[in-house]
């Protein structure tokens, strides 16, 4: 399954790349970006650290500075967030979401010099991505379980936080419980590079429009929200 759709990413890219190249010249850069991640629909979620690399092709679209311009990365995302975690006590934990993602972008592109080598290209279009892995980890400062793994894989196992987890707050009568993420997501992307004889500085954002996980709390009792990927970054790449 894994191996099939990735499969239909690469196969997707080579046949926009074919559709155009016979006219025009194809530009390959290789990019890396780090940023911030989250997941949305809950409050108590927070940001934490994203990064993610890869190559994209720049094929214009006639004279006029239009393009298109699809990729191919290995995200990281994820959130983090406060909860009680219970063993012969209750703690305060920190408790974080780490997902791995083949991710495929295409964009619609115009790009604008603004003085000698020196260019905008702006950009907006949509992603789709395919789960790898996702791994949850409970951290409880100044404790024996102050860095703990939970076992299980998120996207195939879904996650119940050792069973023994519950929500912080209005809502600590509840216990956490994650069944299997989606594996695909998909979602709208926009940004804007900054060209200079190859070198690239860009920045970008993307909002998942596919809820990667519908149900935070085991029996529902509370607020059960359908979760969303949010990603921002900040990038630099060299285009060959």
């Amino acid at each position: 399954m894994r191996k099939t759709i990735i499969r239909r990413l690469l196969l997707a890219v080579t046949a926009l790349l074919m559709i155009h190249t016979a006219q025009a010249q194809v530009n390959w850069q290789v990019r890396v970006g780090m940023g911030v991640s989250d997941l949305l629909g809950f409050k108590s979620m927070n940001e934490r650290f994203s990064y993610r690399f890869g190559v994209e092709a720049d094929v214009p679209l006639g004279t006029m500075g239009w393009g298109i311009q699809p990729g191919l990365y290995y995200a990281h995302k994820g959130t983090e967030f406060l909860g009680i975690y219970e063993k012969e006590q209750m703690y305060v934990g920190i408790f974080q979401n780490r997902m791995n993602y083949m991710e495929m972008p295409i964009y619609a592109t115009y790009k604008q010099y603004v003085w000698d080598d020196l260019s905008l290209k702006f950009k907006a279009g949509g992603y789709v991505a395919y789960g790898m892995n996702g791994s949850a980890y409970i951290h409880v400062p100044g404790t024996e379980y102050s860095h703990m793994t939970v076992f299980g894989d998120l996207f195939k196992d879904g996650c119940n936080y050792e069973n023994s987890s519950g929500s912080l707050g209005e809502d600590v009568a509840d216990y956490f419980y994650s069944p299997p993420y989606k594996r695909v997501d998909a979602g709208i992307a926009a940004g804007i590079d900054v060209e200079y004889h190859g070198f690239i500085l860009g920045a970008e954002a993307q909002l998942g429009l596919v809820p990667v996980v519908k149900q935070l709390y085991r029996f529902g009792f509370f607020e059960n929200p359908k979760l969303r990927n949010f990603t921002a970054y900040v990038s630099v790449g060299y285009q060959f």
